[in-house]
């Protein structure tokens, strides 16, 4: 079973949002903590484009704009400058909390479907039945040094 398919198709959302403005994406799964980059498209019909802005505001051609997930929360970080619209950048920050999301619940479960629970307490079937024998004799006894046990009295 495929569990990434929820998050490809939120990515392609976001490259579809992202190509209107001439930007592209990239995940990195592959490293802790998670980062979703945004950056210029370096084709020369994109870069195009990017002079043809209509307010006069030019983002550097080197410009990034990074989401870092962290177990403490979401952090941006911008390098050089880039000018994204406070709407747009909404948007994106919203789609890429989703795939963020879609991706560590597909790894949960890819994980667990091959290798079982992670949390789950690794006693086999044996043991089980070693430690449900319905007997609690000896449970609070407390041994002494010459191998003899006391059993505690209320």
């Amino acid at each position: 079973m495929d569990y990434f398919v929820f998050e490809r198709e939120l990515e392609d959302k976001l490259a579809s949002a992202l190509a209107e403005k001439s930007l592209l994406h990239t995940l990195n799964a592959k490293a802790y903590p998670i980062t979703l980059t945004v950056l210029q498209n370096q084709a020369e019909d994109a870069q195009m484009s990017l002079y043809a802005s209509a307010d006069g505001s030019i983002s550097s051609h080197d410009s990034v704009l990074r989401f870092v997930f962290k177990l403490d929360g979401l952090e941006v970080q911008t390098d050089s400058r880039i000018v994204i619209g406070d709407a747009f950048l909404s948007k994106v920050k919203g789609l890429a909390k989703k795939i963020h999301y879609a991706y560590l619940q597909a790894y949960f479960a890819a994980t667990v479907s091959s290798v079982g629970h992670p949390m789950e307490d690794p006693v086999d079937e044996q043991d089980e039945d070693e430690l449900d024998d319905g007997s609690f004799d000896g449970f609070y006894s407390v041994p002494y040094e010459d191998g003899t046990e006391d059993a505690d009295e209320d």
